[in-house]
């Protein structure tokens, strides 16, 4: 079973990787997904927010500050959580029943 600890570093690593084609992009949501998909966190709608991927000819683009951001304030809580369903981290970051994304 995969820590928190190790979801948090696979996750910065993807975010880190997700250059500007929607390939990569894929990719990147790919691990982001598979690793919190059992969690309390809404990842998905974060991902369709700061990861969107498009059709197959969209034009490329690299992922915004503000995505970048909230990636690392994720990771980080995801690090510090005691939970597996991370429940404690939906909560503390205020995600957990409406989705509260700064903008």
């Amino acid at each position: 079973m995969t820590t928190n600890r190790q979801k948090a570093k696979l996750i910065r690593d993807a975010v880190q990787k997700a250059g500007a084609s929607d390939d990569e992009h894929r990719a990147a949501r790919k691990v982001i997904v598979g690793n919190l998909i059992q969690t309390k966190i809404p990842i998905v709608k974060i991902c369709e927010k700061h990861i969107p991927v498009g059709e197959k000819n969209s034009t490329p683009y690299k992922l915004s500050a503000q995505a970048e951001e909230m990636f690392r304030v994720i990771t980080d809580a995801i690090e510090n959580s005691k939970l597996d369903d991370l429940s404690d981290t939906a909560d503390d970051l205020g995600l957990n029943q409406d989705i509260k994304l700064r903008l």
